[in-house]
This record gives structure tokens, C-alpha cells and sequence, in this order.
């Protein structure tokens, strides 16, 4: 397919939401009312010093909010210059998925709409939020990763984390990965040292673990309420309710969307002792962690869009029961050794440590894996053989 066609519908649609949002010029809103003030604090502090790094009032790693700040301090556009910027990111992401095999075709065209139809998708890119720094440099250190180009893949990494804290599941999947088929399967005998990037890539996290003194700035962590703060602080129904969005936004619209995925799909259903596993561990975690809620001492306690559409018509344990088996379409498709399945299990476990649940969560991976499916990446880093 010619790239101008293929970019045309695409760029219809974000010019639609453009337009349809106020050109993104509307007041601010939702976590843009911290996020926003955060990139003013950089704005007055430009270039940043040690200690402002250390000392802003909200979570998240600070690589976003000081390229708003400097946005702002250069220019002065206000929340609208960066909105500009997270949405023309997201777009190359978009264009990234379109393009994953070199040429647009049919199936990446499909695979790009899949991620767009998950409404947290848009609702970022036109908001003053982190995630499409995190999202965006993960999908570019995972693709680096897959084409063996280890110093900018290390770069794209140490960024990803330095934007959101829970990116470390990309380099620290693909290590896990690259280590375990290189030791014990053997079967890409040109990686055998290559989980070796992508591990020295997660000491960021610990880096700015140490810089800040804590899992985030010492003045965030005492002007929020975080459930998680303490580090023996688990959550884990918060694992359970990301492997429901999983199964909702990734695995059901593939199924829908690719009748060969179907087929397989419905092929490891049919077995039986593979089916009882999966059933027998979802039942289990969820019977012991069910994810009813956000903590106690939050002022909303939906975990997000799904949580609040099965709100709508369901009690408590049918609401649950429906997670649950959301939950057992995600562990079905990624019950296989696979580096997709690591990088999903990586970024559920990290969600232990999230302060809540929200389908927001999962949008890194699911543009990840969206990417992985149009290039390829799904059906040819998988291993069925035994150690």
C-alpha cells in the first residue's frame, strides 16, 4: 500500500479529534490540575537543578515534566504546546505500528486501529500526562531491541524509565527472555549474550531510586495518599484487574480482528489440561485477591472505564466473576513460553507496587504488543519446546 494512503485516514483522525477537542486549547483537567503545575515548577527552574529534581510534587520520574517545563520557559504556550507534543508522539507511534514490516498493509493498518480503539489511548495524547514518554520510548528501546541495535536501545530505555517508573518491565522482559532461551532452549544462537543491554538498562530504576531516596520525590510521597509507599506495601488484586484489561483491550479485539488468531485462540482452549491450569490459578487469585476496588482513602474508587461500564449492571461478584474471566482469555493467549508472555507477566507483577488499578496501566504493553503483532514479533519469539 502506497504510505500516502495509508497515512491519510490516520491523520484525518487525529485531525478530527484536533478540532473536536477546542485545537487543544481547553482549560486544564483531571491529572493535568498536578501535572500541569509540576511542568511550571521546571518552567521557573529551567535548566533544573538537583535538588528541584528531587524536590516536585508528583510521582512519576521527571523526564516529562522538565521537557514540558522547558517547552514552557522557551516559548510560553502554556498546557497547549505540550498537548501538542504528546499527541504528534503519539502519532509516531501510530505510524511506527503502521509501518512495522517496512510497508503499510491491511494487517498493520488493523493492528494500529486496535491500539487507537482503546479510548486511554487518545485520552493521553491530548492531555498534559507522562505515559506517552514512557509508551513511546518503550516501543522504540523493544524494537532496537528485536533488530540488535543495543546502544540506542539501552537510551530508549533508561528514557522510558526516566519518564514512568514501571517501564522497567520492558528491558527487565527482555532480558529475562533473552537469558532464559539462550541458557536453556538454545534456539536463537545469535542472542546468547544479548540479555545483557537490556538488564544494565533497569538500574535506572534503582538509580533514581536512590536519588530520590524512595519510590518517588519526598514531597509527593507526603502531599499524596500513596497505599504502596511502604515498600512491603503489596497490592496484588491490582494484578488481577490488569490481566482483565489485558484480556478486554488486546486479546478480544485480536480475536476479532484476525481470524487466524481466533483459531489458534480457540484451539488452546480445546486444551483440556492447559484450560484446567489457567482456570485453577485465575480462580484461585481471584477468590483470594478480588479486585473490588481502589484502597480506602482514594476519592474514586472505580479502577477505570471497564471497572465502571460492568458497574453499570452488575453486583460486586458478577462484576468480578466477568474480571475473571477476562483475566483467563490474557493467561490463555500468553500461557506459552514467549518474549510476549514475559513482557506480559513482567508488567503485571510490577502492578503489586502500583498505589491503584486502572486500565491506564496497561496501555504501555498493549502498545508494545500491538507493534510486536504488526512486525511479527508475536509468532516468531516463541518457544514450545522443553528445556
Amino acid at each position: 500500500m502506497a504510505p500516502s494512503r495509508a497515512i491519510l485516514p490516520f491523520l484525518l483522525i487525529y485531525l478530527a479529534v484536533y478540532f473536536l477537542l477546542d485545537s487543544l486549547a481547553f482549560p486544564i483537567r483531571k491529572d493535568e490540575l498536578h501535572f500541569w503545575p509540576t511542568s511550571q515548577f521546571f518552567a521557573q527552574r529551567f535548566p533544573p537543578t538537583l535538588e528541584s529534581l528531587r524536590s516536585y510534587n508528583d510521582l512519576s520520574t521527571p523526564l516529562p515534566f522538565v521537557t514540558f517545563g522547558a517547552l514552557e520557559n522557551w516559548f510560553g504556550r502554556g498546557p497547549w504546546l505540550a498537548r501538542v507534543l504528546n499527541f504528534g508522539l503519539s502519532f509516531a507511534v501510530v505510524m511506527g505500528i503502521v509501518f512495522a514490516r517496512g510497508v503499510a498493509t491491511s494487517f498493520t493498518i488493523r493492528c494500529a486501529l486496535a491500539l487507537l480503539a482503546c479510548p486511554y489511548f487518545l485520552g493521553i495524547a491530548t492531555h498534559v500526562y507522562t505515559d506517552i514518554f514512557a509508551l513511546g520510548f518503550g516501543v522504540v528501546g523493544v524494537a532496537l531491541a528485536l533488530r540488535h541495535r543495543w546502544g540506542p536501545c539501552a537510551l530508549c530505555f533508561v528514557l522510558a524509565i526516566s519518564s514512568r517508573q514501571y517501564a522497567v518491565a520492558f528491558p527487565a522482559g527482555l532480558a529475562a527472555w533473552f537469558a532464559y532461551d539462550s541458557s536453556l532452549r538454545k534456539r536463537f544462537t545469535e542472542e546468547r549474550s544479548t540479555w545483557l543491554v537490556p538488564a544494565l538498562s533497569c538500574l535506572a530504576l534503582p538509580a533514581w531510586l536512590l536519588f530520590f531516596g524512595g519510590p518517588g520525590p519526598r514531597i509527593a510521597l507526603q502531599n499524596q495518599f500513596v497505599a504502596t509507599s511502604s515498600w512491603l506495601s503489596l497490592l496484588p488484586q491490582n494484578i488481577a484487574y490488569f490481566l482483565a484489561c489485558l484480556g478486554f483491550y488486546f486479546v478480544i479485539p485480536e480475536a476479532l480482528l484476525f481470524a487466524d488468531d481466533r483459531r489458534d485462540f480457540f484451539s488452546s482452549m480445546a486444551d483440556k489440561r492447559r484450560l484446567a491450569v489457567v482456570l485453577v490459578l485465575a480462580l484461585g487469585f481471584f477468590a483470594i485477591f478480588p479486585p473490588v476496588q481502589n484502597p480506602d482513602g482514594y476519592p474514586f474508587k472505580e479502577m477505570g472505564f471497564l471497572d465502571q461500564g460492568l458497574r453499570n449492571f452488575a453486583p460486586d461478584l458478577v462484576r468480578v466473576m466477568i474480571l475473571c474471566g477476562l483475566a483467563v482469555l490474557a493467561l490463555l493467549r500468553f500461557s506459552e513460553p514467549s518474549l510476549a508472555a514475559v513482557l506480559v507477566y513482567a508488567n503485571a507483577a510490577l502492578m503489586i507496587k502500583a498505589h491503584i488499578a486502572w486500565d491506564k496501566y496497561t496501555l504501555p504493553l498493549l502498545a508494545v504488543l500491538w507493534w510486536m503483532k504488526a512486525g511479527g514479533y508475536l509468532s516468531r519469539y516463541v518457544s514450545k519446546s522443553r528445556p
